[in-house]
């Protein structure tokens, strides 16, 4: 079994949805917290944050990973892209899924799909 979230375009713009900070504003369980730094930036599935190196949700776009590893910060990630721009639908996967989205999706993962 997953446990899953899908949001529409429709949705996103009623709710004026237009980064992943306010995405936390209608999804359970997920927490987004930005440090001093751009590399200082976690987000975070059902209290489980991460402690070092890797961020432990993976960030997708397209089905390609974007999540990164921050040498300077604990689990924070660089190219973690805050603006939504041209998407159709979010998904948000709570739970381990390392087999379907890789080995930074120990708490879950976030995926974005873009439009055609």
């Amino acid at each position: 079994p997953i446990a899953i979230e899908a949001f529409g375009r429709e949705t996103l713009q009623q709710k004026d949805i237009d980064n992943i900070a306010d995405l936390t504003n209608i999804s359970s369980s997920l927490a987004f917290d930005e440090g001093a730094t751009l590399s200082d930036t976690r987000v975070v599935v059902r209290g489980l944050s991460p402690t070092r190196g890797r961020q432990n949700v993976a960030i997708l776009v397209d089905g390609i990973d974007l999540s990164t590893e921050a040498i300077s910060n604990s689990g924070g990630g660089v190219l973690l892209n805050n603006r939504l721009v041209d998407v159709q639908r979010i998904e948000v996967v709570k739970g381990p899924q390392l087999a379907l989205y890789g080995r930074s999706a120990f708490a879950g993962a976030i995926q974005y799909v873009t439009k055609d």
